[in-house]
């Protein structure tokens, strides 16, 4: 019997709903670090919307690219549209990231 562990891992299977709480659990300790209350709440919502995104299966990075270009003209009464949920590419960043 060999007391050497085996050199391969089983990943953790984590289902969506588990893998959104592990993201709060591991980022938790950041929030100690945020310089303030109001940093620490603006944190909490970046990861929230990350978790989202993840949830809905988008990347992070080019829902944030397209909703960051589109806020400004977009109509205030639908902004649920840009929630991560509803969140669908516009046609011009659709075209930008093909070419």
């Amino acid at each position: 019997m060999s007391l050497i562990p085996p050199r391969h891992f089983v990943p953790l299977a984590l289902e969506k709903g588990e893998s959104f709480f592990f993201l709060v659990v591991f980022h938790r300790l950041n929030y100690l670090f945020a310089g303030s209350e109001a940093g620490a709440k603006r944190a909490a919502i970046l990861y929230s919307l990350v978790a989202s995104c993840k949830l809905n299966e988008i990347d992070p990075f080019a829902y944030f690219r397209d909703v960051l270009t589109r806020i400004s003209t977009h109509a205030a009464n639908k902004i649920d549209e840009l929630l991560p949920g509803n969140w669908k590419k516009s046609e011009n960043s659709a075209k930008k990231a093909a070419a």
